[in-house]
């Protein structure tokens, strides 16, 4: 039997209260995906392949700057293409998936607790999760980390509910097909994860528990009939149109990636630094699950999962798979997330004034310190200018030190002021997770002050009044993410490969190999354009390559194509770091 809301320390809000704080959440998850523009590599990345892919109507074979791009599935670049066919492409489409999961992932962290142990602890997981700084960045940066931490939750919240105490064979039935179906999503949303994290997660489970009817209630039969009937159709159909797919999906992409890590290295203890960081301030409530009140959370018959184990072991299992894993990156371990806030969540709901005290005072200090670190880049950036845009970040890195703490300040009051008699915690649960994610939000969309090192769009936007669709535009030894979405043109790549490598062995002639044939292509074009180092430039300048200077910033220069009729350089435009116009960069068909 769950939890009554009077048996509680959070009591139930009223509807009215209900409505109006899920309208304010949408407003403000959805509301500031365009604060920031693209950064690279991923957000530029995944944006240009859904731009070309919307363009082209070519929903099999993903392109990448017009080359075969075979690193990902397609599940979010058929998102991100259809928001672009319906409300074009901008900042805020670009993020609109991944803002979708990510808040579908809040509502179901407060679904799966609310259902298995009781409406108190599912309010407190989803205010959790929803003020968690790990799973609130991976909200707003286009990468497909948040959209298979999603699918892989929705799963793993399947699995649960399937065999929660007193389900039917029906609903179970039913859980337990739609857990096949999320896997099958994950899969198309980032590959083998997809299947192989919930497979081991359970084995590990099974093992500790003996609980082995859990194997015979899987519908192994119909469920992977399912699970096959979403999944494979696109790799059938990407593999049949491009014979090298599969070898360099399945073997290069997965199992060379996990053992060799290439770019991607990173050390052992990587996540298990990470992920404590980044559910900050949630922490402390971590250990009081074990002390909770678990009423449903475990069931004397064992036909039930051990709730409080099993997400556990979610989280325990994922944080070992990519610890052991040599290819790190921070997004890959957002599957670890939603079972933690679960866990706080389940003893959020139980905590008395004492405990909301002192998580509320670790919130306030941790609030400090970020506002402390704000201020020592703002005067480090007036001791030296060249550090300018980090000076111009502090202010917004204090404002969001300052919302936390004043919204720890506001919940530890109200956690000391209560009487015995009420013991509702729930004003001081939401002034902090408000105060956590209003000061989150404010560092995150403060980033964009360093977007000069991060971003073409102002390079783009110096371009583009001299910019049409027929000239050619290269990429010599250099390549910017963002800068082929901003222009809404590919770019011809000039001696250079990187991950573009696969595409350019298939299609050879959409590269140029050598700066010997890039001169003679140079010298034959009309108005052509080109981005390169500075290095570079002054390499090609001084072999005498007709060039000037079109724009440039600190780290990379387009040049156009010097006319010899002018007799002098074209005058360079320099776009300032930081755009003043808040506008989004409208993108064309190439």
């Amino acid at each position: 039997m769950r939890a009554p809301w009077s048996e509680s320390a959070l009591s139930w809000p009223t509807p009215a209260l209900v409505l109006a704080a899920l309208l304010v959440a949408v407003m403000l998850w959805f509301g500031t995906l365009d604060a920031r523009k693209l950064t690279a590599p991923d957000e530029g990345r995944y944006a240009e392949i859904a731009r070309e892919m919307a363009v082209s109507g070519d929903w099999v074979t993903p392109r990448y700057n017009e080359l075969k791009y075979f690193e990902k599935p397609p599940l979010q670049y058929w998102a991100t293409a259809l928001a672009y066919r319906t409300f074009g492409p901008s900042e805020w489409t670009t993020r609109l998936w991944t803002a979708t999961t990510g808040f579908l992932g809040v509502l179901l962290s407060a679904y799966t607790i609310g259902r298995l142990v009781s409406p108190a602890a599912g309010l407190a997981s989803g205010l959790v999760l929803a003020a968690t700084p790990l799973w609130l960045v991976g909200s707003r940066v286009s990468s497909l980390d948040m959209g298979v931490s999603f699918f892989l939750q929705l799963a793993f919240s399947a699995f649960l509910l399937a065999f929660r105490t007193g389900a039917t064979p029906r609903a179970r039935s039913l859980w337990v097909h739609g857990a096949w179906s999320a896997m099958a999503l994950a899969v198309l949303s980032k590959g083998l994860i997809g299947v192989v994290l919930p497979g081991i997660v359970l084995g590990a489970y099974v093992a500790w528990t003996r609980q082995w009817f859990l194997l015979r209630e899987l519908r192994p039969l119909t469920g992977a009939a399912l699970f096959l009937a979403i999944a494979a159709p696109w790799f059938v159909a990407v593999s049949l149109r491009n014979p090298e797919f599969a070898p360099f999906f399945f073997v290069h992409e997965h199992f060379d990636r996990f053992l060799e890590g290439n770019d991607r290295l990173g050390p052992w203890w990587y996540f298990a630094v990470l992920l404590p960081l980044g559910f900050l301030p949630w922490l402390l409530a971590l250990p009081m699950a074990q002390h909770a009140r678990t009423y449903a959370l475990e069931d004397p018959s064992r036909t039930a999962l051990r709730v409080r184990l099993a997400l556990v072991l979610w989280a325990v299992v994922i944080l070992a798979f990519f610890t052991a894993s040599r290819s790190k990156l921070p997004g890959y371990i957002l599957p670890a997330v939603p079972p933690l806030a679960m866990l706080a969540g389940i003893g959020l709901a139980d905590a008395g004034q004492r405990a909301y005290r002192e998580i509320s005072g670790f919130a306030g200090v941790t609030g400090l310190v970020i506002a402390v670190i704000g201020i020592a880049m703002l005067y480090g950036a007036a001791q030296d200018m060249t550090r300018a845009p980090y000076g111009a970040y502090a202010p917004w890195i204090v404002a969001g030190g300052a919302a936390w703490t004043v919204g720890a300040v506001f919940a530890w009051r109200y956690a000391r002021r209560r009487s015995n008699h009420d013991r509702s915690m729930l004003p001081a649960l939401l002034a902090l997770a408000l105060g956590v994610h209003a000061g989150t939000q404010l560092l995150i969309g403060g980033h964009d002050a360093l977007r000069g090192s991060r971003s073409a769009y102002d390079l783009a936007q110096a371009v583009r009044p001299h910019l049409d669709r027929s000239q050619p535009f290269y990429a010599v030894q250099i390549f910017d993410h963002t800068l082929p979405f901003y222009l809404g043109k590919p770019l011809t790549l000039v001696d250079y490969e990187d991950e573009l490598a696969l595409g350019l062995r298939m299609e050879p002639w959409r590269g140029i190999r050598d700066l010997d044939t890039f001169e003679q292509r140079w010298r034959g074009d009309s108005r052509p354009l080109a981005l390169m180092s500075p290095q570079t430039f002054e390499a090609l300048a001084d072999r005498g390559v007709p060039l000037a200077v079109l724009a440039r910033d600190r780290r990379r220069v387009i040049a156009e194509k010097l006319d010899a009729h002018a007799g002098e350089l074209a005058a360079p435009v320099e776009p300032v770091e930081q755009a003043r116009s808040p506008e989004t960069a409208r993108v064309t068909q190439p």
